[in-house]
């Protein structure tokens, strides 16, 4: 009994899926297919991811406090610090400051990002890379798949070292 259920159910999908058309170009927003827009300017080996910007994270504490601008820049470093980042301050004031945060990874990969921070929010933003196939095409910024996880990880360690704050 059940086998015929899955019998039917399986002919009906694929009867309904087969009379069904469905343009590629619906799948994906802002005409940013992956195969169309990169395919002529990006040059790696992998497939390409579209670069990440995180702008204007709030920077709250577990314990509620307000942080001072020098807080901030000290938190955001050693955070980075522990997964290997080095920082470098570029700009700054009591109000606010911009460092330049650097990742090495295997002597190979460099990612560089401007990290702009206040007392209330920092960013991180892409500033250079090497070796991180690196491209503009079209409206988007497409880089090495690893850089956004590589990012991701430091904002992650540093939302943590801000909510043991």
């Amino acid at each position: 009994m059940r086998t015929r259920l899955f019998a039917a159910i399986f002919l009906f999908l694929t009867a309904v899926t087969s009379s069904v058309a469905i343009a590629s170009d619906d799948v994906y927003d802002d005409d940013v297919r992956p195969d169309k827009e990169w395919a002529g300017c990006y040059k790696g080996a992998r497939h390409p991811a579209v670069v990440f910007n995180y702008r204007d994270i709030a920077t709250t504490t577990g314990s509620g406090k307000q942080l001072t601008t020098s807080q901030v820049k000290q938190t955001v470093a050693q955070a980075g610090k522990e997964r290997n980042w080095l920082f470098s301050q570029t700009a700054g004031n009591s109000d606010a400051g911009t460092m330049l945060a650097t990742l090495m990874v295997r002597g190979k990969h460099t990612i560089v990002l401007r990290v702009p921070y206040t007392k209330d929010k920092y960013s991180l933003l892409y500033a250079d890379s090497t070796n991180m196939n690196y491209a503009v095409c079209g409206k988007n910024a497409y880089i090495h798949p690893n850089y956004n996880a590589w990012v991701r990880t430091l904002q992650q360690n540093i939302q943590s070292a801000l909510s043991n704050l």
